[in-house]
């Protein structure tokens, strides 16, 4: 399983107006840097909680599908929206497209799945090779408005963590940045299957 972002979000869950009020500050002098640790909080967060805050577009490959058609595709990264497309190199190299009308996406999960629609089969005349599959979709909370508070509160105390210890992080250690509160706030979010 190879999974890449497409296209990432145009809007962040935080506000630079709500970041300087957590932080007390009244100064545009860093208004640059702040909205930078908004991002990096959220990108940080999403992989530890292996969900996307905010709308994006991924990609998965997979080298076949489903060896069984009671099987279904994981999406990690949801919460899931939609499915763009679902395509696959056929025995003789030539890319198909699966019709929509052959499975259907489960958001509701976590995390969303891909199933087959009734009296379908998954192709079995795929290449034998790397990443043969390819599933775009889109995930993440469709709005700021609608990303848990818990969630943006993990993202508020990292972006404190982070502008008050700017020089201090050993960035090599990603997992030892989650301390307990953020943790603690992050935990029913996360999406074991994948972490």
């Amino acid at each position: 399983m190879v999974l890449k972002l497409r296209a990432g979000p145009t809007d962040e869950p935080l506000t630079l107006t709500e970041l300087k009020n957590q932080l007390r500050i009244d100064s545009n002098d860093e208004d640059t840097f702040l909205r930078s640790l908004i991002t990096v909080a959220r990108r940080l967060l999403e992989r530890y909680t292996f969900r996307s805050f905010m709308t994006q577009t991924w990609q998965l490959n997979l080298d076949a599908f489903p060896s069984s058609d009671e099987e279904c595709i994981r999406l990690p990264m949801g919460p899931v929206q939609s499915v763009t497309s679902v395509t696959y190199y056929d025995e003789s190299g030539v890319q198909q497209t699966l019709s929509p009308s052959v499975y259907k996406t489960d958001i509701v999960s976590e995390p969303g799945r891909i199933y087959l629609a009734e009296n379908e089969s998954w192709p079995t005349n795929v290449l034998d090779e790397l990443n043969a599959v390819t599933i775009i979709y889109v995930a993440g909370y469709e709005s700021a408005d609608s990303v848990p508070s818990e969630l943006k509160q993990a993202m508020l105390l990292m972006c404190g963590d982070l502008y008050l210890n700017r020089e201090s992080w050993d960035y090599g250690k990603v997992p030892d940045m989650i301390s307990a509160p953020i943790a603690g706030l992050c935990e029913p979010y996360r999406v074991f299957e994948f972490v």
